[in-house]
């Protein structure tokens, strides 16, 4: 008489579903993965964590200003910029941006483009309401179009 091991169960989601030619068919489903992946930042987090790193290297002396950092990146001197004005946003704007609530998350992100409007503006009470307005506005539903 020989020993057998410990029995070994299986499971295995299946659908059931209909072939080309009618006959039943047997599908594995694959199965969820039990902690989805982060998503990735957004581009608005991505340009404002650029700007920082842009900002180190200038202080840092690694760098000896933003006109280096375009040669080196290979961008125009208005692109750096650009990125770099992001730096004008309140921090607590910043932190959100950085922190993902103003990204991935929602259902539309916030461009680049905007945000930059936003950092135009000095005072950063006002930058505020203007985010969230922004913010607001991008998790409101939109409506259907009529024809």
């Amino acid at each position: 008489m020989s020993e057998t091991g410990p029995k070994m169960r299986r499971r295995f989601a299946v659908k059931l579903g209909s072939g080309r030619t009618g006959h039943k068919t047997l599908r594995l489903q694959k199965p969820k993965p039990a902690n989805p992946a982060p998503a990735a930042p957004s581009r608005l987090a991505r340009m404002l964590a650029l700007a920082h790193h842009y900002d180190d290297m200038i202080r840092e002396g690694v760098v000896e200003d933003q006109a280096e950092i375009a040669r080196l990146m290979r961008v125009t001197r208005a692109r750096v910029t650009q990125v770099m004005n992001l730096l004008n946003l309140a921090p607590d704007v910043q932190e959100e941006i950085l922190f993902g609530r103003a990204g991935p998350g929602r259902k539309r992100e916030l461009s680049e483009r905007h945000a930059r409007t936003i950092a135009l503006t000095e005072d950063w009470a006002q930058q505020r309401r203007a985010w969230r307005g922004a913010t607001a506005e991008l998790d409101a539903p939109t409506r259907a179009r009529r024809s």
